[in-house]
């Protein structure tokens, strides 16, 4: 997936305790920001009607937001739930909205196959995507 070493992430958040939660904080705020200058682009390619740059934007931002996704789900959020367990049902709740931005993303991806950007249909808007 993406050339990125899952077990070394793991292993750098294990090593350095709290530095390293800072710098997982950090780590995930920035790829939030990068998320959401993807989403942004591909919106406005969408917008455009720009349908091989909108497909092309749309599958950059999926595989952007898969290994997010994947960080959070099988690194993150298990060490969190045992460091802060008062945050089980916060981070229960996001395990459902990443179910819901995969199907959202899914559902664009589809759209963009059918290669009509041209309208009669309504825009399709990913609302509270990361």
């Amino acid at each position: 997936m993406s050339g990125v070493d899952l077990s070394r992430v793991q292993r750098e958040r294990c090593d350095r305790g709290g530095r390293m939660e800072r710098s997982v904080a950090n780590k995930v705020a920035t790829q939030h920001k990068l998320l959401k200058s993807q989403t942004s682009a591909a919106h406005s390619a969408i917008e455009g009607g720009q349908s091989s740059e909108a497909a092309r934007r749309v599958e950059r931002l999926a595989r952007t937001l898969e290994l997010h996704l994947t960080l959070e789900e099988e690194h993150y959020f298990p060490q969190m739930r045992t460091t802060q367990p008062h945050l089980a049902d916060e981070l229960d709740r996001l395990l459902v909205e990443h179910v819901e931005l995969r199907d959202v993303l899914r559902k664009v991806i589809d759209l963009l196959s059918g290669d009509d950007l041209s309208g009669g249909g309504a825009p399709v808007r990913a609302e509270g995507a990361a």
